[in-house]
């Protein structure tokens, strides 16, 4: 099994805007990416770039 990139994690949970989308999903409820921009004060012009963006940087991890 191969170890973790943890620098790798760090730096994808780095923005203070990510870590508040990490938060709100830790409560334990399933929220829709437009009330997790909510939560990080994301203007809704940034929230189909942070999507996408989202997306890609999950994908990474797999």
């Amino acid at each position: 099994m191969t170890q973790p990139n943890i620098v790798e994690v760090a730096t994808l949970v780095g923005d203070p805007s990510r870590v508040t989308m990490l938060l709100e999903l830790l409560g334990g409820n399933a929220l829709p990416a437009s009330e997790l921009a909510r939560a990080a004060h994301i203007k809704q012009s940034r929230q189909k770039s942070l999507a996408s963006t989202s997306q890609r940087d999950l994908s990474s991890l797999r």
